[in-house]
């Protein structure tokens, strides 16, 4: 039975080929009634234009739904630290003309993360010239981009500049009037520039750094220092960080009372190697309630 005016749900409507599912529609009585198709539903297919009375159907340029869907896609891919696969579909996006400002943010990061560093610097210095100024948001993390792709060239001191860049751009407040979110990422910009001193054997910088990363993840945890000597820290990264302190005070800087306390802290991380390196030199490491 068909009334009239009754709204109804086209599982499929296919024209040139190319389908469209679920389209809204309403049943108008008369045999002379018009079939109409909005052009709402249309563009759901493709790009279309009018001219004249004809409609021309474009199927090489993606919808904007579909554009959605591929963006969806490769932020899962990224997620899934599947950078080659996420940088297919964003080639997909590019071949569109239909870039934004996350698509080249993307390009960025799988770029710089798959260590092709000239394209990653490429795609952030287009970042930077075309976005910085009406929407900064990624600004701290394009900086960061750009220093990991200069310490992946062996240019430690481009590298550098834009660690503390992006260190800047984050917060210049102390570690504890920092808040915790920001202490997270800090943590991790700090370690990038302890790598980077440690490659270009800045060595004393180095040490530097890797201790600030380990306040900011601290603060990020919402530990103290006598938290750390009670043991009560057991965090991996910190762990590594304190134990890469020890061996930059052994091997390169000589220190060898600094190398047993920074031992000591990362053992009381639960740091397996410092763990070892403690019984090996008879260091105790117990908790300091």
């Amino acid at each position: 039975h068909i009334v009239n005016n009754m709204a109804v749900i086209l599982r499929d409507v296919e024209i040139a080929g190319l389908h469209l599912k679920n389209v809204d529609a309403v049943i108008i009585e008369g045999q002379n009634v018009p079939l109409l198709l909005g052009l709402s539903a249309i563009q759901k297919l493709c790009k279309v234009t009018l001219s004249g009375n004809r409609l021309i159907i474009d199927s090489s340029v993606l919808p904007n739904s579909q554009l959605s869907e591929l963006r969806s896609q490769i932020t899962s891919l990224i997620d899934e630290e599947a950078y080659s696969s996420a940088i297919s579909l964003l080639k997909k996006i590019e071949a569109q003309d239909a870039s934004e400002e996350i698509d080249c943010f993307n390009m960025a990061q799988c770029y710089c993360y798959s260590k092709e560093y000239n394209k990653a610097l490429m795609y952030c210095q287009q970042w930077i010239g075309t976005y910085k100024e009406t929407n900064p948001v990624h600004e701290p993390d394009v900086c960061y981009f750009m220093g990991l792709s200069y310490m992946g060239l062996k240019s430690h001191y481009d590298a550098d500049n834009w660690f503390a860049k992006a260190i800047r751009l984050i917060s210049m407040e102390a570690v504890e009037r920092t808040s915790r979110e920001d202490a997270n990422t800090l943590s991790y910009y700090y370690n990038q520039k302890a790598v980077n001193y440690l490659q270009g054997n800045a060595y004393d910088n180095s040490v530097e750094a890797f201790d600030i990363a380990t306040q900011y993840r601290m603060r990020y945890l919402g530990f103290t220092a006598e938290d750390m000597c009670a043991g009560k820290i057991k965090d991996k990264r910190i762990g590594v960080w304190l134990y890469s302190i020890s061996k930059l005070q052994a091997v390169y800087l000589r220190n060898e009372a600094a190398a047993e306390r920074y031992a000591i802290l990362a053992a009381l991380c639960g740091n397996q190697e410092a763990i070892e390196f403690c019984k090996h030199f008879k260091l105790d490491y117990s908790p300091r309630l």
